[in-house]
C-alpha cells in the first residue's frame, strides 16, 4: 500500500470515532468523537432525501472536515454498524472461525472516495457482532501486550461479549444483556424505587455481595430482595444499586470464573467491575488487565493490519 496514513472510523449505534492514522510505525495522530452515531443518520435518512449511499457518505465527509489534518484522497475503512441492517449497507455476517492471518470481510461503498466497510462475525446461529471483532483483533496484534496463545476477551457494554482466542483466531464468543438488564430493571421494573441509575457504580462492599450472592443462581428471589432491603432500610438506594450491578455481572462471569483460559479485560470504569467480579467469584490468578489505551487504539491497529494485508486486492477487485 502506498499511502502510509488512513482513516480508521469505529461508527456505532450511538456514537462515530474517526481517527487519523499513521500505519508504519503505528501512531493515532488525532481523534475526534461525535454523537453522529448509526441509529441517528440512518433515522434521518429515513425521512427522506439522498440515496442511502449519498447519505452516509455525506455525514462522514462533514465529520472528516472537523479533523484538522487534511483526509483528502486518504483511505477510510469503518468497523461496527454501518455494515448492520440500519447502516451504511448491510453486509452478511461472517462465518467463525476468524483467522488472523486472514483478513477482515469488508466491502468497498464510497462514491466519492475509498471508503471500506468490515463485516461482522457470526457463531453458527448462536450469535453476532459487529465492531468487537476489530477490537479483538487490534488487541492481539499489539506486540506491547504479549498475550498468550489462548484467551478470552470481556468486551463489556449494553451487550457483553465474551470472545474465546486460540490458534490465531476467533473461534467462539457469546452475548450477554447485563447492560440492558441493568437498564431495564432499574427503570421499568419494581426495582426503580429502590436503586438510583443516576449513580456512578464502584466496586465496594454492596457491589461484592451482589456478586457472590450470584452464585446462588435463584435470581429472580435476589433480585425482589433488593425491594425488601429498601423496604426494610437494610440498604440505601446507592448500595441497592451496587448490589444490583454486582448480581447481574456476577452472574454473568460465573462461567468464566470456574474455567482455565486467562481473562483479558480493558481498564474502565466498566472493566474495573468485571474484574472485580472474577477476583471475588476466584479466578483472580486468570486475570489479565489491560490498560484503557491498549482498548482504545484496538480497532485502529486492526484497521491498520487489514489494509497492510488487503488493501491491493481489495482495491483490484472492488469488492
Amino acid at each position: 500500500m502506498s499511502v502510509n496514513r488512513f482513516v480508521s472510523a469505529d461508527w456505532g449505534t450511538s456514537r462515530l470515532r474517526l481517527r487519523l492514522v499513521q500505519r508504519e510505525p503505528f501512531q493515532i495522530l488525532e481523534l475526534i468523537e461525535s454523537e453522529q452515531g448509526i441509529a441517528t443518520v440512518y433515522d434521518r435518512f429515513e425521512k427522506g432525501g439522498d440515496s442511502r449511499e449519498k447519505h452516509f457518505e455525506s455525514v462522514l465527509n462533514k465529520e472528516l472536515r472537523r479533523l484538522v489534518a487534511s483526509t483528502e484522497g486518504l483511505p477510510i475503512i469503518i468497523s461496527g454498524m454501518a455494515s448492520s441492517a440500519i447502516g451504511w449497507r448491510e453486509l452478511p455476517y461472517a462465518p467463525l472461525p476468524q483467522r488472523f492471518a486472514d483478513p477482515l470481510a469488508s466491502k468497498r461503498v464510497g462514491i466519492d472516495r475509498d471508503v471500506r466497510l468490515i463485516s461482522g462475525l457470526r457463531w453458527k446461529t448462536h450469535d453476532v457482532m459487529r465492531g468487537e471483532e476489530s477490537q479483538v483483533v487490534g488487541l492481539w496484534a499489539n506486540p506491547s501486550l504479549a498475550l498468550p496463545a489462548r484467551f478470552r476477551v470481556v468486551l463489556p457494554g449494553t451487550h457483553c461479549k465474551h470472545v474465546l482466542v486460540e490458534d490465531e483466531s476467533i473461534t467462539e464468543f457469546e452475548t450477554f444483556l447485563t447492560g440492558d438488564l441493568f437498564q431495564a430493571l432499574g427503570k421499568s421494573s419494581i426495582l426503580k424505587h429502590s436503586v438510583d441509575m443516576g449513580i456512578e457504580v464502584v466496586a465496594d462492599e454492596a457491589f461484592e455481595e451482589g456478586v457472590l450472592r450470584s452464585r446462588d443462581g435463584a435470581m429472580d428471589r435476589e433480585l425482589f430482595g433488593i425491594r425488601c432491603s429498601d423496604l426494610f432500610g437494610e440498604r440505601n438506594v446507592a448500595a441497592n444499586t451496587a448490589f444490583l450491578s454486582g448480581l447481574l455481572i456476577g452472574s454473568e462471569m460465573r462461567a468464566l470464573a470456574s474455567g482455565v483460559d486467562p481473562v483479558v479485560i480493558a481498564e474502565s470504569p466498566l472493566g474495573t467491575l468485571y474484574a472485580s467480579a472474577l477476583r471475588a467469584l476466584g479466578g483472580r490468578d486468570r486475570l489479565v488487565f489491560i490498560s484503557r489505551a491498549a482498548l482504545d487504539e484496538s480497532v485502529a491497529r486492526a484497521h491498520a493490519r487489514l489494509f497492510g494485508s488487503s488493501s491491493q486486492s481489495c482495491s483490484q477487485s472492488g469488492n
